[in-house]
């Protein structure tokens, strides 16, 4: 899977993002110190800015299992984001392919 994060640049700063005001990061290539040592990576803002990038996928991406009934609902899980729009369709196709609904289906047509 590809990612567009745009606004994660290259040294030349030749890919514009879609969005003009939304800050940028560069990639910053080069040898940097790492936990395992010096490394030939990307720099410190743009390795943390991508890895808070893909925890928050992740986490969306959890939300959306669950709505879809792939995991149990956690018993508490604060941050867990809303199921996506995409997931929240998806339900709905299975809930008609059954020909009904879920018991205990909420609002917003989750599982729980």
């Amino acid at each position: 899977m590809a990612y567009v994060w745009y606004d994660l640049l290259d040294d030349s700063g030749q890919t514009p993002h879609a969005d003009p005001t939304h800050e940028t990061f560069l990639l910053d290539h080069g040898f940097h110190e790492t936990d395992q040592g010096t490394r030939y990576t990307i720099g410190l803002l743009a390795r943390t800015e991508s890895v808070d990038r893909l925890r928050q996928l992740n986490r969306q991406a959890y939300a959306d299992e669950v709505h879809l009934g792939l995991h149990e609902k956690p018993a508490k899980h604060p941050d867990m984001p809303k199921p996506s729009a995409d997931a929240i369709r998806k339900r709905k196709e299975q809930l008609a392919a059954r020909g009904g609904s879920d018991f205990g289906e909420g609002a917003e047509g989750a599982l729980f």
